[in-house]
């Protein structure tokens, strides 16, 4: 395990064996979720002009949870609150390396620490004042299938308002 300030994060070495997992398939599972705003501000994955698409690893994990429902995988998740979260990590971790091994230009890669499945990013908002620290999953948008023009056409005001992202690679605390 490797241990932060604020909890213990799986260790990766060892191979998690998921043959249900068709990566094609969680990708385009997360695809209607980008620029889509649920409740009055919340979002779960937003692109920029870039050509980046950041999802929240809470989108992955329930993409992940449903494909695992709809091929009748039985849930390895009820066996205690943190053990789940390990293994919520661990398999979003591993869904990660197999989208990486099936499509190899999806995730941005250089941006995730080795053993981590996510990044540290602050997504700063046209009033200046106003930032979000938060862990994403960084993706290029050809991960997708899609356009970039057309993700940031049906862009609402509210992530229209997002005028940076920027990474910040010396964060160490881990939270989800």
């Amino acid at each position: 395990m490797k241990t932060t300030a604020q909890e213990e994060i799986p260790d990766c070495s060892t191979e998690l064996h998921l043959p249900w997992l068709n990566t094609g398939m969680l990708l385009r599972m997360i695809t209607p979720h980008i620029n889509r705003v649920f409740g009055t501000r919340q979002w779960s994955a937003f692109s920029m002009s870039n050509g980046y698409v950041y999802v929240q690893p809470s989108l992955m994990w329930d993409a992940i949870k449903a494909m695992a429902k709809s091929v009748g995988e039985p849930s390895p998740f009820a066996i205690g609150k943190k053990h789940d979260q390990m293994a919520k990590r661990l398999m979003i971790f591993f869904a990660l390396q197999m989208i990486q091994a099936d499509y190899p230009d999806a995730v941005a890669k250089d941006w995730i620490q080795d053993g981590y499945y996510a990044a540290f990013f602050t997504v700063s908002y046209d009033d200046r004042h106003r930032s979000l620290g938060c862990y994403l999953i960084p993706f290029n948008v050809s991960a997708f299938n899609v356009l970039i023009e057309d993700l940031e056409r049906r862009k609402p005001s509210v992530l229209r308002a997002v005028k940076k992202v920027e990474h910040d690679p010396h964060w160490k605390d881990w939270e989800n």
